[in-house]
């Protein structure tokens, strides 16, 4: 897939989407500093795309950089209010910080939207996390 999205990159350079799947990509890889840097470029790119910062905070959170999650999770969140995923790693942002009523109201929020999108395995996986937690 690297290869692809660096072909991609090298066709088109303003292609934020290759940026930020690459950026996926190296950090299922555990190259953080090439999968922020992606993200980066994706954002530079295009300022609104909400997957970017949500890649991009849950980067910053493997890395446990909490404000810099918490300030990407909400701009994606901003841009797109029905990213279920955001919602879930806010969610853990918050858990890990003892702020349950937050993290429940995320994993509530992403379970609704997750539900409403046909989305049933996520809805399961945030059930776990509210039986976990509460």
């Amino acid at each position: 897939a690297l290869s692809d999205f660096n072909r991609a990159i090298e066709i088109n350079p303003n292609y934020a989407e290759a940026y930020n799947n690459r950026g996926a990509a190296y950090a299922q890889q555990e190259k953080d500093d090439l999968a922020l840097s992606d993200f980066n470029r994706a954002i530079e790119i295009n300022p609104n795309y909400a997957e970017a910062y949500g890649n991009r905070g849950a980067a910053y959170a493997q890395q446990e950089k909490d404000d810099l999650a918490l300030a990407d999770f909400n701009r994606a969140i901003k841009i797109n209010p029905n990213y279920a995923d955001v919602y879930v790693n806010r969610g853990i942002i918050y858990a890990r910080q003892e702020k349950n009523n937050l993290a429940r109201n995320d994993w509530k929020n992403a379970k609704k939207l997750s539900q409403a999108q046909g989305d049933t395995s996520l809805a399961e996986k945030i059930d776990s996390f509210l039986k976990l937690l509460f």
